[in-house]
C-alpha cells in the first residue's frame, strides 16, 4: 500500500473519530410563536422569553458560592443503622449522593452543575408571513459543556387561524 493510500485511511479515521467521539455542541432549542392572521398579513414582532439549560459557572471556575451538604452535614457519608438480630445492630456507611462525598455544594446550583438561564428576544417576521416559516439564531440554544460550542434557536411563526375579528 502506497504511503498516499495510508495517509488517506488515517485521515478518514480521524474524521469518523471526531464524528463520534468528538466535541458535542449544546442542545437546540426550538418554539413556536403564535400571532394573529392580522399579524402575519402586516408583518411586526413579538418580544419572547427563552428558557434554556446552561452550565453553572460557579462550579465550573471553582470559585462560586459553596456551602455545607445539607444531607450529610458536611461529612461526606451517610450513616444506616442495620438491624442484624433482636440485639445486635449494624451501621453501614456510603458516600453522600447530594455531595458525591466531598461535604459542600454550590448554592447555585445544588451540584447539578447546570442552572435555568432565561433570556429575552424579538421576534421580527415580514408582511404575508406563513404559518410554519422559521428563523434560526446560531449559537443561541443550550451551552455546550467546556469549550464545546452551543446549539441553535430555531423559532417557528403559527399562525391562529381561529381568531377571527367581527366587525
Amino acid at each position: 500500500m502506497a504511503d498516499s493510500q495510508k495517509g488517506l485511511d488515517s485521515e478518514k479515521f480521524a474524521n469518523v473519530f471526531q464524528q463520534v467521539f468528538g466535541p458535542k455542541k449544546g442542545r437546540d432549542l426550538r418554539f413556536t410563536v403564535t400571532i394573529t392572521p392580522e399579524e402575519s398579513a402586516s408583518g411586526g414582532s413579538k418580544n419572547i422569553s427563552i428558557p434554556r439549560i446552561a452550565p453553572c459557572h460557579a462550579c465550573e471556575s471553582r470559585g462560586g458560592p459553596r456551602t455545607t451538604c445539607p444531607m450529610c452535614r458536611g461529612k461526606g457519608t451517610l450513616g444506616k443503622w442495620r438491624r442484624l438480630v433482636s440485639s445486635l445492630s449494624n451501621k453501614e456507611t456510603g458516600v453522600c449522593h447530594k455531595c458525591d462525598g466531598t461535604g459542600i455544594v454550590c448554592s447555585a446550583c445544588g451540584n447539578t452543575q447546570e442552572i435555568i438561564h432565561t433570556t429575552a428576544y424579538t421576534i421580527h417576521f415580514p408582511p404575508g408571513v406563513q404559518s410554519g416559516w422559521s428563523h434560526c439564531i446560531t449559537g443561541e440554544g443550550c451551552k455546550g459543556w467546556r469549550d464545546n460550542p452551543a446549539g441553535d434557536l430555531c423559532i417557528t411563526i403559527h399562525i391562529n387561524e381561529t381568531h377571527i375579528t367581527k366587525e
